[in-house]
């Protein structure tokens, strides 16, 4: 904030001004300077028996310092007639060194403000700091000043050459007074002077709003701008002596203001108890010195009024939908009450329409109509000074056990692969209150609230688990209102999951070589979306160069395959891979390696004999070949599973395998199995048996 030193010896500011004023006059500078205050020029003008008080106000700055040098032209007219022809130049700069010596002198403090030029530099500086002020601040804020300065003596403002005095006034004439700006032959400002404006405007209305041991106080002040700058309050106690609230005037800087609000002033003044009668009186001040004569007066006491808002002690909603409403007030305030109000609004902060008024002061209960499907009631007590006191707003709702309906028209989009968005057609009902989204992965299992609060719009994304494994989720949404009536569920809205889990691969369980061919055996896949299932074969299984060997469909699912025409003694690898519907692929099976029998191991298994020798029973083979390794004889007695018996080694000439024969009426049967020297073996043999 920018403010004025106003305390400084010399001829500049005199040491007369007080603190208060001193506040006042910065307070009013920072204002108009911060606002960009200006007004258009004004003529006031008062009546004092035959002579005629002129002041003119230029408004800013701008219109002021044009007249320093060559001073204002005051014209006094009756119709054509020129009665008064004045030209009135401000001080000149002698003023300041012949009176500089008269340190409380309002004359000198004028004529520093309007001859700056003559002030000392360092007065100057010190009270308009040129790291504070620019040239166009400090002649806005010498003008404020001046102008503040000039309502309290007409002597200053004809000092300053504002003003003139026309003697010879007749109040039974019209006049018109014009004011030119220097060398201008057209009058910035004209006005005319008859019966309509001679009287004096009285003090505005004054209202006191007497509480406890307290008065507020109050009053407009754009309505008697033109008439009065400020105003002095007073207070007398009893019958003591009218003392004045307020050192300086209370001047309202704002009524200017766009906001209306801003055009009245309020003083609250604390009382010493409420047994005393208080008289306050309004005097406005003019802008030539004077105090109106005829004050604004209000006498009267505090008062404890009532001091806390009524209580809503009851709010019990009817069936005929109506609210049964009562309510309690402290006995100590009842002799304020005068009657009571009852408003209703549909929204807690308003506004609240009257519903019921001058109900008796001793009613303490009312039934009022619920209108909407929810109204916010409140009791009011009205004083004796006609001032309301209400109680806090009460909720109400309407009696309603109606449901809304059911949402409907559900639909879902997949959104950024991972999340849902799901929307439906909004309810019409003008008592909804939300909305509730449920889900689950199974409609046989519990259902399960999607989020925390109340949906208000008909619209809702969530995330998806896609990693869960689940193919699909469901989803229900109900409706409620504003008594939590709740809707019947939606019907089911099914989303598909987004598939991002690849298949898991068959998995080979068994396999046999043999010459020039394999048959591989294998374990489907568990993955249900399984729609093709690869088998790829190498030659090499470092090298991974895998080659197709068969696709199946699920038409041509199996769990086998024979691959034929191989390369005998060539180790080859397999590998399965699956594909679901949306084309993910498996990893692949882990990789077997099989050895392709030789095509000359061409014997035949079957070719044994089964002979009785004594008690023993031989086992021999009719085959010979010099690749053979061992022959493994197996034995199955009766139901009993088959077991390993002997296994034969040609290599250390051992051609046969003997057994104890069978009990009787046991079943024994005996079956062979060759294996080469290259680990490759043969199938079984036929089952073959003897009896005694």
């Amino acid at each position: 904030m920018k403010t004025v030193k106003l305390f400084k010896n010399g001829c500049f500011l005199n040491e007369r001004c007080q603190a208060l004023r001193t506040l006042i006059i910065g307070l009013m500078v920072f204002v108009f300077m911060q606002l960009g205050y200006s007004q258009k020029p004004i003529i006031h003008h008062k009546i004092q028996s035959d002579s005629l008080l002129i002041r003119f106000d230029p408004g800013s700055a701008n219109v002021w310092l044009p007249t320093i040098n060559n001073g204002l032209r005051f014209v006094v007219k009756q119709g054509t007639n020129v009665l008064l022809d004045e030209v009135k130049t401000p001080v000149d700069n002698s003023y300041i060194s012949l009176h500089e010596s008269e340190t409380e002198s309002d004359f000198l403090m004028v004529a520093g403000l309007i001859r700056i030029e003559a002030v000392p530099q360092p007065i100057l500086e010190y009270t308009f700091p040129v790291a504070e002020y620019t040239q166009v601040e400090r002649d806005i804020a010498r003008f404020d000043i001046l102008q503040y300065t000039l309502n309290k003596n007409f002597d200053l403002t004809q000092f300053a050459g504002l003003g003139t005095i026309f003697k010879g006034f007749d109040q039974n004439k019209i006049y018109t007074i014009e004011v030119y700006l220097p060398g201008s032959t057209q009058p910035i400002i004209t006005k005319s002077i008859d019966r309509s404006n001679m009287v004096q405007a009285s003090s505005p209305p004054m209202k006191v709003d007497w509480q406890n041991k307290a008065a507020n106080i109050s009053w407009e002040t754009k309505t008697s701008k033109p008439t009065f700058y400020g105003y002095i309050l007073t207070e007398q106690i009893g019958m003591g002596s009218e003392l004045s609230l307020s050192e300086e005037p209370f001047v309202n800087l704002l009524d200017t203001a766009k906001n209306e609000n801003l055009h009245s002033l309020a003083i609250f003044q604390e009382l010493i108890s409420n047994d005393t009668t208080y008289t306050f009186s309004l005097y406005g001040l003019d802008y030539f010195g004077g105090k109106s004569t005829k004050p604004f007066v209000v006498k009267g006491q505090g008062r404890e009024g009532i001091g806390l808002s009524p209580l809503i002690t009851k709010y019990e909603t009817l069936t005929t939908n109506e609210v049964d409403l009562e309510w309690m007030v402290l006995p100590k305030f009842e002799k304020y009450i005068t009657s009571w109000r009852i408003y209703s609004s549909e929204n807690y902060a308003g506004p609240y329409n009257l519903l019921t008024s001058d109900l008796p002061k001793s009613i303490r209960s009312a039934k009022e109509k619920i209108k909407n499907s929810s109204n916010f009631f409140r009791v009011v007590a009205l004083d004796d000074q006609g001032k309301e006191v209400p109680s806090l707003p009460q909720l109400v709702m309407s009696f309603d056990t109606i449901p809304p309906a059911p949402p409907t028209n559900l639909k879902s989009e997949i959104v950024d692969s991972n999340m849902v968005s799901i929307t439906w057609d909004r309810n019409r009902e003008k008592d909804l209150y939300g909305y509730k989204v449920f889900y689950t992965i199974d409609t046989l299992s519990e259902w399960f609230l999607a989020h925390d609060t109340f949906l208000t719009a008909p619209f809702f994304i969530d995330s998806l688990a896609l990693t869960s494994g689940y193919k699909e989720i469901y989803f229900k949404i109900l409706a409620s209102d504003q008594r939590n009536n709740l809707s019947d569920f939606s019907e089911l809205l099914i989303v598909k999951m987004p598939d991002i889990l690849r298949p898991f691969p068959p998995i080979f369980s068994n396999h046999i070589p043999d010459a020039g061919k394999v048959t591989l055996y294998w374990i489907p896949s568990p993955s249900e979306d399984v729609v093709k299932i690869d088998l790829l074969r190498s030659p090499d299984l470092k090298a991974g160069n895998w080659s197709l060997v068969k696709s199946f469909t699920p038409q041509t699912f199996g769990t086998s395959y024979v691959d034929s025409n191989l390369v005998s003694e060539i180790t080859y690898a397999y590998t399965l891979i699956a594909y679901d519907d949306v084309n993910l692929k498996s990893e692949p099976s882990p990789p077997l390696a099989i050895n392709v029998l030789p095509k000359q191991y061409n014997l035949d298994p079957n070719d044994f004999k089964l002979e009785l020798a004594g008690q023993k029973v031989k086992i021999v083979p009719q085959f010979a070949d010099p690749n053979i390794y061992q022959i493994w004889v197996y034995k199955k007695i009766d139901k009993r599973a088959p077991s390993l018996h002997q296994i034969v080694d040609p290599s250390r000439n051992q051609t046969f395998a003997e057994d104890d024969l069978p009990a009787e009426n046991e079943n024994v049967f005996y079956f062979l199995q060759v294996i080469f020297e290259d680990g490759s073996q043969t199938d079984y043999s036929k089952r073959k048996s003897i009896s005694k």
